[in-house]
């Protein structure tokens, strides 16, 4: 079966909202949002919810909100490194309508080679410690397979893709041509051209407000 059998984002069934779903690259959104404003706390209980509500609003402000859920895709270092980082994962999964697919980081192995007597340096000479660095494997795959199949499985009609990768350009292109609505949450003016490829987008920092935490509420 090919996308062409399935029914298409723009053909909701009669008298029905448009089912709206969030995929969020978690370290890409992260950073983006403390280059923005580097105090800012995000509300979690609210962002899937209101990421929706711009995707619908770019999409068709006269449809109705049904809002699908959210999906939080990240990793963290294994060992006690990100112990803190994986209790906070905990908790958010346990929010109304988050999801959470999650992945360890592993030590990737270094060296530096002089370029002059060609002596190979895995260690700093200093401290003694490896110059290599945890390396993030398999999230944006986990996020691109999950979007492709549940519009394959037509689990929603419009999808919000919360990354600035370049990576997700090809997949974009690919799900626009077949006419799936993919919405980017963007950081204008980073991730230009995979705003360009999807169906629509929206700035995220103008609306970051809407999900800002207060002092004393729940993350």
């Amino acid at each position: 079966m090919g996308f062409g059998s399935v029914r298409r984002a723009d053909s909701p069934p009669p008298n029905h909202g448009l089912r709206v779903r969030v995929f969020l690259d978690f370290w890409n959104f992260t950073l983006a949002m403390k280059r923005e404003d580097p105090v800012f706390q995000t509300d979690y209980r609210r962002l899937g919810g209101v990421l929706a509500r711009a995707a619908l609003d770019a999409v068709d402000p006269t449809a109705r909100l049904d809002y699908d859920g959210m999906t939080v895709y990240g990793s963290y270092a294994e060992g006690d490194r990100d112990s803190k980082l994986q209790r906070w994962f905990d908790i958010v999964s346990g929010f109304p309508g988050v999801s959470l697919r999650t992945t360890p980081r592993r030590r990737v192995p270094s060296s530096i080679t002089c370029s002059r007597c060609h002596r190979v340096v895995d260690a700093c000479p200093e401290c003694k410690a490896g110059l290599g660095g945890f390396k993030e494997k398999g999230v944006d795959v986990r996020l691109a397979t999950d979007l492709i199949r549940l519009a394959w499985s037509d689990r929603y009609d419009i999808a919000v893709l919360v990354s600035s990768d370049g990576d997700f350009v090809p997949m974009a292109e690919a799900l626009d041509a077949q006419n799936f609505k993919i919405v980017h949450a963007a950081f204008p003016p980073i991730g230009r051209e995979l705003s360009r490829k999807c169906w629509a987008s929206f700035s995220i920092p103008r609306i970051r407000q809407d999900f800002r935490r207060e002092a004393a509420a729940p993350r």
